[in-house]
């Protein structure tokens, strides 16, 4: 456990064996760079960070022995929410948009499918709008 700059707890699980075992991630994380230029020319930006990261996600039964987490309810993947106008990296999303009515658009189809798929997010880490 460690004690996060809010004085919450957070816990920290050496998966280095378990990610050893693991197939390679056909899906590599996007490069910051290429996140941040993705930014660089809209008028308005949210930033929303979801809350327990992927702990939100509910994994496939069978591989729920092999970590920590045990869950019953099947395995998903995040295919709706991603599109132009989003930056997504690992749980921070970032919403870009040119104007004020296309940002709220924007912004109810994201809390759609986070609602959809019971995801929350950490409101203290969330700007909207700015």
């Amino acid at each position: 456990m460690v004690r996060k700059f809010n004085g919450r707890w957070l816990m920290c699980i050496d998966y280095i064996e378990l990610n050893k075992a693991c197939p390679t991630d056909p899906y590599p994380l996007p490069s910051i760079n290429r996140l941040v230029d993705g930014t660089s020319k809209h008028g308005l930006l949210s930033f929303m960070d979801a809350y327990f990261r992927y702990n939100q996600i509910c994994m496939h039964p069978m591989d729920g022995a092999k970590t920590t987490f045990i869950t019953f309810k099947g395995s998903f993947c995040y295919k709706d929410c991603i599109s132009l106008d989003l930056e997504v990296y690992v749980d921070d999303i970032v919403a870009k948009s040119v104007d004020s009515k296309q940002h709220y658009e924007i912004l109810a189809r994201v809390f759609d499918v986070l609602r959809k798929h019971k995801l929350k997010l950490n409101p203290e880490k969330c700007s909207f709008s700015v």
